[in-house]
Parts: structure tokens; C-alpha cells; sequence
């Protein structure tokens, strides 16, 4: 009898129903040796949620499809298809499906707050979506659904973690230029607005110089930073994955997608790399939202895919939260430029 495992699944509440029903075996969709694995069709009751809100249509998405829109299922699996349709049977095998919501009404609002923010209103913003979503006070809002999603993507950081901080410098740097700069001096950055110090780190030594942007023969000084007290951040790397669709009800589920794919625009957004030219501009949106995420969502930080390899970026709200040891200095012997054709 074929069984699917706990790696065939992002989704939390899935995740747990596996461990707790199933039994340790070999995944037939994944090949997972030695994982909790169920019988599919033991997965249908809590899977059949994500049938709301859909009509079948000839244009539309295998139902396989809608469930990667909602970070259910895991890029482990193999033939996706196959798993559904163990799952559900041959009644959702060939069935092509729309929704009946409008899956990317908050990333077009999201697009025209950003044109908002940088040339018409940056401290009143009239749009809806800053009145409808980021004003946590709103009758009537969908904020609950939000902010549900964001304590999903909470994550601890305990005190006996370290972070990896880089500064450029020609001159000696000790510990206590590793921390933020002072407010009279700090630049806007990617989370920071002008005179506002954020403190930046990163998971890595290697993307934290990376980070910084030295050229060859740069001399770079890189301190480990260590947390005083434990601390929560939002975690933005992969937002679709980490975050339970199936602990919402059948009513909040479009407000579920849309926020999905709004918390992967944010992850974009703070990823992407800029040009220091069109900085001063294009920071704007994402200094507003880590100010939401501060300010509203009350975390302590962000962290994010850095654009540079497969290492994470951590922006730290409070300096002081962090405690810097003695840097050690590296000079850069090489960097490395791709580059495309456009």
C-alpha cells in the first residue's frame, strides 16, 4: 500500500496529524527511509479545505497546483499528481479548477502603496490597503488573518545563537564600533529609515562580507554579535512554507492566499538587490513595512534570503539587543561578478 511521509508537506497541521497517526516506513512519493508516513487517503478530511472557493473550469489549475499556491505540499514529492489523486481518489484526477476570489488583489495594492509611499503621500498614505491592513485598529479588517500568518512565522532566537557582523575599514575597529552607528550619522538602508539605526547581521561570515560589498583588497572586520536576552523575529525566507493554510477556516481562506502571496512579495522586496543610486527611493516600501513589524507586530526583527548565495540576512530593531565580540579583520582577495544579457 503506498503512504506519503511528513516530508511531502510544508503545512504544519498536516505535518502533525502524520506524526501523529502514522508510523515509521519508506515514502512512496518522496523516498524518505525511515519517516512517519499515513496512508493518503487518511489526509483527504483535512485537505478537502482547500476545495473551497474553487469552480471547475477548462482554463483552469490541476488541484495539485492549488495546493502548491498554498505551501502545501513539498517539492520533495515527485509526481505531485499522482499524490492528490491517492489522496482524493479518481474524482479530483483531471478536474481543472479557478478560484472564485481574486487571488492577487493585495499584491496590486501593494504596487500602488509602494508608488504612494516614494511620490505622492509618504507620512498619510490614502490607499486602501494601508487603511484596510496595516492600521491594526480597523473595523472589520482582514488584519486578524495577517497577523495570525505572521505569529505562524515567529521564530525564537535564543541566547547562545550568534550572528556574524562586517564593517569596511582601513582603520583598527574595535568591539564597540561593531554595534549601530549613532542615529545623528546613520543612512537609510534596506530596513532603516534615515536616522533610525537598525543593526544588520547576517547567518554567515561569507555573507555577511558579501553583504557589505568590498571590492578586492577591501579590508573587512567581521564580529560575532550575540543576543543579551532572547528575542522573536519574523521569518520572511520562504513565508508559502512555513506558514499552516489548513488552521484557518473556509471563510478566511481567500484572505489566507492573498496574504500568502503578499508575505512573498515582502520576502522579495527585501531580498532583491538595489542600485545606491535609486536607494534612497526604492528603501522607502521596505523601511514602512519593517516599521509595521516593529511598531504593529511588535517582533524584534526580520529575517531574510540575502541576494548573495544561500545565506540569510537578520536586521535586529534594538542595537543593543546585541552584543558585539572583538572583530577579526580579512582582506578580500577576490569578488565575483555574474552578469546577464537584457
Amino acid at each position: 500500500m503506498p503512504r506519503c511521509c511528513v516530508q511531502c508537506f510544508h503545512d504544519s497541521v498536516i505535518v502533525a496529524k502524520i506524526n501523529a497517526e502514522g508510523e515509521i516506513s519508506r515514502c512512496s512519493y518522496c523516498g524518505t527511509n525511515q519517516v512517519s508516513c499515513i496512508d493518503p487517503a487518511d489526509l483527504a478530511d483535512k485537505l478537502e479545505l482547500f476545495t473551497y472557493g474553487l469552480r471547475e473550469d477548462e482554463n483552469g489549475h490541476s488541484f495539485s497546483e492549488i495546493l502548491k499556491s498554498y505551501g502545501v505540499l513539498s517539492k520533495r514529492v515527485r509526481q505531485t499528481d499522482i499524490l492528490v489523486n491517492d489522496i482524493f481518489g479518481d474524482s479530483i484526477a483531471n478536474r481543472l479548477f479557478l478560484f472564485d476570489f481574486d487571488v492577487a488583489s493585495y499584491a496590486d495594492e501593494w504596487e500602488d502603496f509602494k508608488l504612494e509611499l516614494k511620490h505622492k503621500n509618504r507620512f498619510f498614505p490614502k490607499a486602501t490597503i494601508y487603511s484596510s491592513l496595516f492600521r491594526r485598529l480597523t473595523p472589520g479588517s482582514n488584519e486578524g488573518v495577517l497577523f495570525q500568518l505572521l505569529e505562524q512565522l515567529k521564530i525564537p532566537v535564543d541566547m547562545k545563537e550568534s550572528f556574524f557582523r562586517a564593517r569596511i575599514s582601513e582603520k583598527h575597529l574595535d568591539a564597540r564600533q561593531m554595534g549601530c552607528p549613532p542615529r545623528e550619522i546613520v543612512t537609510g538602508g534596506r530596513a532603516n529609515p534615515l536616522g533610525i539605526p537598525y543593526l544588520y547581521a547576517a547567518d554567515s561570515l561569507i555573507t555577511c562580507i558579501s553583504e557589505v560589498r568590498p571590492s578586492n583588497s577591501s579590508g573587512v572586520y567581521v564580529a560575532q554579535m550575540t543576543p543579551v536576552h532572547e528575542l522573536s523575529v519574523l521569518d520572511l525566507t520562504t513565508p508559502r512554507e512555513h506558514c499552516s493554510a489548513s488552521a484557518f477556516g473556509e471563510e478566511q481562506l481567500s484572505a489566507v492566499l492573498g496574504f500568502l502571496g503578499l508575505l512573498e512579495l515582502f520576502s522579495n522586496e527585501l531580498s532583491k538587490p538595489i542600485r545606491p543610486e535609486n536607494s534612497n527611493l526604492d528603501y522607502i516600501p521596505t523601511q514602512f513595512l519593517c516599521e509595521f513589524i516593529k511598531s504593529e507586530a511588535k517582533f524584534d526583527g526580520i529575517v531574510f534570503n540575502s541576494s548573495f548565495g544561500q545565506g540569510k540576512n537578520y536586521v535586529f530593531f534594538d542595537g543593543d539587543s546585541l552584543a558585539p565580540a572583538a572583530p577579526i579583520k580579512y582582506i578580500v582577495n577576490k569578488t565575483v561578478h555574474e552578469y546577464e544579457q537584457v
